[in-house]
């Protein structure tokens, strides 16, 4: 399958969901140009860390699901079928680029496998079979060499064959809140802090966890709006989806960690994902 290039040199790439067009999947530089919309069926974006690539799920009529990616150069797409599990999704890049990790489920198992880019080298990290509660919303550590992931009570760092490294309990660390099946974690570039979302009733509220003092602290945001599906732009910034409390008013914002800064990217947009190299 082949779809018209995307890739242009010289900016970060932002790939989103919009909300006008039946939460399409779109991606566009970051300062919004040469944006351009994917077939309807496929959904959750995860840019490639040198914005070459674009990896996400594809829903079908049947229920399975499948991981895909597409080469923004080429525009080729692949999608990833020969791997274990009927139902696959949520894929991740590691930092280098040269893995994906993904979510399937085969005959009631779920599990967090880990595959080449080219979608070679299939393995499984066996974290969630040795693990009592479902662990969602995982990310690559630093080096590739582990994972975090969360349970909404907990959340933990993994080598790649599944032994728990470390472990966080959330409401400690957040006064109360609690994580969902669809929070994000993202770690930053240089490794040291760890970004995650969080809710409490109906408030969502965005957390940087310092992984050298195990401390975290909410990103502040305007009264009556909320942040959540945080991604670092870099070391200093994120983007995050931000929303009024009635959720009339949606969009991407760029941000500081301590809340200044704060900038529309895309207007109607969520679930962001950014490249790390312009």
């Amino acid at each position: 399958m082949a779809m018209p290039t995307f890739a242009s040199a010289g900016q970060q790439k932002i790939a989103f969901l919009g909300t006008e067009d039946k939460n399409a999947m779109w991606i566009a530089n970051l300062d919004g140009t040469k944006a351009r919309r994917f077939p309807s069926n496929w959904s959750g974006p995860e840019v490639s860390p040198d914005g070459t690539w674009l990896a996400f799920t594809i829903v079908s009529e049947t229920p399975e699901t499948h991981i895909a990616a597409t080469n923004l150069v080429t525009g080729k797409t692949t999608i990833f079928k020969d791997v274990p599990g009927r139902n696959c999704s949520g894929p991740v890049w590691s930092h280098h680029g040269d893995q994906i990790s993904f979510s399937a489920s085969a005959g009631g198992i779920r599990d967090l496998m880990i595959m080449k880019s080219d979608g070679a080298d299939v393995r499984s990290s066996r974290a969630f079979r040795g693990h009592s509660s479902t662990l969602y919303s995982y990310c690559w550590g630093p080096d590739d060499a582990s994972f975090f992931s969360q349970d909404m009570s907990y959340l933990y760092q993994f080598s790649l064959n599944g032994k728990l490294m470390k472990e966080w309990d959330i409401r400690k660390m957040t006064g109360g809140a609690t994580m969902t099946s669809s929070s994000r974690l993202d770690l930053s570039p240089d490794t040291r802090r760890l970004v995650f979302d969080t809710a409490n009733g109906t408030a969502y509220t965005t957390y940087v966890l310092d992984l050298e003092k195990d401390t975290a602290k909410p990103v502040p945001i305007a009264k009556g709006f909320f942040a959540s599906q945080p991604q670092w732009l870099n070391d200093e910034e994120l983007v995050c989806k931000v929303a009024s409390e009635d959720n009339n008013k949606i969009g991407i914002y760029r941000l500081k960690t301590d809340g200044s800064g704060q900038t529309l990217v895309m207007k109607n947009a969520w679930w962001p994902s950014v490249s790390r190299v312009p």
